[in-house]
């Protein structure tokens, strides 16, 4: 279900193709270092910084510290229990920040909170839009970092 949701957000931007091959992996001595990982984790460990609990996280794979571009996508246990649909649109939000994207602000630097788009930091949210502007940032932003 994230694969489809990563697809289906990022595939659905006109001149991007998403190809992924997706495995389940229970070995860390298995993961390479190019792989991307997401883990279901304990909903408690999964905080922001006034500690209320947050549906994911993307952090940096050696660190493990919160990182936009980071290679290693938390989820919650708790996401699960608000059904599939959740599952996939966090996945797919937290691959958006292994991709360098951001929350989106108003004028005021402030973040949204209400919207279609993936990025929009809201459990309330249930967009799935990315939009061409936010898939050449990613594009850049990856490629400035080969």
């Amino acid at each position: 279900m994230i694969k489809s949701g990563i697809e289906e957000s990022f595939g659905n931007v006109q001149g991007t193709n998403v190809v992924m091959d997706v495995n389940i992996n229970t070995d860390p001595e298995k993961v390479k270092g190019t792989d991307h990982i997401f883990a279901f984790v304990d909903a408690n460990t999964l905080t922001n910084s006034t500690g209320k609990p947050v549906g994911g996280r993307n952090v940096d794979k050696k660190t493990g510290k919160g990182k936009i571009g980071g290679e290693k996508m938390l989820i919650s246990t708790a996401t699960i229990l608000h059904g599939a649909n959740q599952v996939k649109r966090t996945g797919a939000h937290e691959f958006g920040h292994g991709c360098y994207l951001e929350h989106p602000k108003d004028a005021n630097g402030r973040v949204l909170r209400q919207g279609n788009n993936l990025m929009i930091q809201s459990q309330d949210s249930k967009g799935m839009e990315i939009n061409k502007n936010q898939i050449e940032k990613a594009h850049k932003m990856i490629n400035e970092q080969k």
